[in-house]
């Protein structure tokens, strides 16, 4: 197998790895710890020292994003506690719809395996161990995941859509609350002055563009929201930050795009 053949086919696995815990759990409100801990596997090299099946992260990685486009999967992130992962409620009709498509016939396939959880587990631990020694073969970095045309595919700005208006009017409340902020002004003026210009740019840009993208989101828009965060705290303008950073969450997850960001 070459190595673009694995990067296209080997996250279905992984994915496949995910959904078959969950179908297992249909409840389960899990971290990923308790996830990949169920695909647990001795290292033959050090026998104490516990492995999982499902541990390529950029494979892991890919896969969460792919099912979560499908609806196969939810994800909760969370600033301070680990991320946690559970089964949407229309997962069974995604399912279906998913395993009546020539995307989906890995998916299927693995149906038809499915005489009962022992032979299944089984396989697919055969199968998860068969991927993770064609990655070491193929040497597979990280960097190998990177599609340069994805991080800059534009992103829609929809004017009339309320999670659209809600960013720009809190963009425009915390400049105003900045800028009115002598103490600010007077102990960081070069960085107030930076988080004003970006953030000024970033609510111009969604006023008048009907595309955005990440690089320019994370320039104008995350990188002086994360400034301002450390340096103003709780003050009023802080909590304009706050108010911001909540609002921009929202409105980028409703357009697909994952929170927090795994920057290149």
């Amino acid at each position: 197998m070459d190595k673009d053949r694995f990067l296209e086919t080997a996250p279905r696995y992984y994915a496949l790895a995910l959904v078959w815990f969950f179908m297992r759990r249909p409840l389960a409100l899990a971290p990923l710890s308790a996830i990949t801990g169920t695909y647990a596997t001795s290292d033959e090299a050090d026998p104490e020292e516990p492995r999982s099946l499902i541990e390529k992260v950029p494979l892991l990685d890919q896969a969460v994003q792919w099912l979560e486009q499908l609806g196969l999967l939810s994800v909760y992130p969370d600033d301070f506690a680990p991320t946690l992962f559970s089964r949407p409620s229309d997962f069974s009709e995604n399912w279906d719809r998913l395993i009546s498509q020539p995307d989906g016939e890995l998916f299927s396939r693995f149906v038809r395996v499915w005489t009962s959880e022992a032979q299944v587990d089984e396989w697919l631990r055969s199968t998860l161990y068969k991927v993770n020694i064609t990655y070491e073969q193929l040497k597979i970095q990280p960097s190998d995941f990177k599609q340069p045309d994805q991080v800059w595919a534009p992103i829609p700005v929809e004017h009339d859509q309320p999670e659209v208006q809600a960013v720009i009017e809190a963009t425009d409340d915390a400049v105003e609350k900045i800028r009115s902020d002598n103490g600010y002004a007077a102990t960081y003026p070069e960085e107030r002055s930076y988080v004003v210009d970006g953030l000024q740019a970033f609510g111009r840009r969604l006023r008048e563009a009907g595309t955005i993208s990440l690089p320019y989101i994370k320039q104008y828009a995350i990188e002086p929201i994360a400034r301002a965060t450390k340096t103003l705290g709780r003050s009023v303008g802080g909590i304009a930050i706050e108010v911001l950073k909540a609002r921009l969450k929202e409105w980028l997850m409703k357009q697909g795009v994952p929170w927090p960001f795994d920057w290149p």
